[in-house]
């Protein structure tokens, strides 16, 4: 009974190791999409459309807003698109 809280303690620890590392995992996967992303970018042009529905974000105290967009790319043919 004597090493439960030495145990619980150490338990405690591991479990925060290795949500840390699992949130490192994850932020370094989000960075590789977003470097991807630019990768395959095209220039052109978007105009705002419409301001849809917007409500605050979950965390980070922002606001979150659906928006249409024409999108004019430099080469092809111009789309919308609406993004969150």
């Amino acid at each position: 009974m004597g090493n439960l809280p030495l145990l619980l303690v150490a338990g405690v620890i591991g479990v925060v190791v290795v949500l840390f590392a699992v949130m490192m995992r994850l932020g370094s996967r989000v960075e590789m999409d977003y470097a991807a992303r630019l990768d395959n970018a095209m220039p052109g042009r978007a105009t705002v459309i419409q301001v849809g529905h917007s409500h605050d974000a979950r965390s980070g105290g922002g606001v979150v807003m659906d928006l249409t967009l024409a999108v004019m790319p430099e080469v092809g043919l111009g789309y919308q698109s609406t993004v969150t």
